[in-house]
């Protein structure tokens, strides 16, 4: 009796994870297709700061998403951005489905070399500014190749896609050829919001 019932509590716990997993996807998010996160926040300087999530009713500020390479490598080290023109954000190829579009909130008194790891939480007296974030666009691989008059190579779209294994090598220990893949993509975004036509490409 006693393993049955076990049997059952386990076979709860792991829907409730499968459910919860599936509730924290960005529902704004395009899920199959490869594609980059270009964001603005309402004042510059944000991109400094932790950009975490409140959920109303809780108690803390939460980490969502953090550096999937668990360590600071690449051209941006700690921080999720490449900076774009006109204050306009890449987000790195080591933040995968970063941010969470749920209850944006920057820390105003934590850099990112002070993001620890994933679901770090601070309480509500830690200094912070909910709604921080002016715009985020999702842009397709298709129509940013398109747009430039190019086509992506495998190993781009892969990453693109999340990807962090390249030949069954983690491409985390390769950060050098991961920068120069996403310098193309960070080269085609600046020409479209030098022209005017970033907004063309969502």
């Amino acid at each position: 009796m006693k393993k049955n019932l076990r049997m059952v509590m386990m076979l709860m716990i792991g829907i409730c994870i499968t459910g919860g997993l599936r509730a924290c996807k960005d529902k704004n998010s395009p899920e199959s297709e490869a594609h980059v996160v270009v964001m603005k926040f309402k004042k510059a300087e944000y991109k400094n700061y932790i950009l975490a999530n409140y959920l109303e009713g809780t108690d803390s500020i939460v980490a969502t998403r953090f550096n999937r390479c668990e360590k600071a490598v690449g051209q941006t080290e700690s921080s999720p951005y490449w900076e774009l023109p006109n204050d306009w954000l890449l987000v790195d190829w080591k933040w995968f489905n970063f941010p969470y579009n749920a209850g944006l909130t920057v820390l105003t008194g934590k850099t990112w070399n002070q993001c620890d790891h994933l679901l770090q939480r601070w309480p509500l007296t830690e200094p912070h500014e909910f709604q921080p974030v002016e715009e985020i666009l999702y842009i397709r691989a298709e129509a940013l190749a398109k747009y430039s008059n190019t086509s992506y190579n495998a190993d781009l779209l892969s990453l693109m896609n999340g990807n962090l294994d390249e030949d069954g090598t983690n491409i985390c220990d390769m950060s050098n050829r991961a920068d120069s893949l996403w310098a193309i993509v960070y080269r085609h975004l600046s020409i479209a919001i030098e022209k005017g036509d970033l907004q063309e490409l969502k």
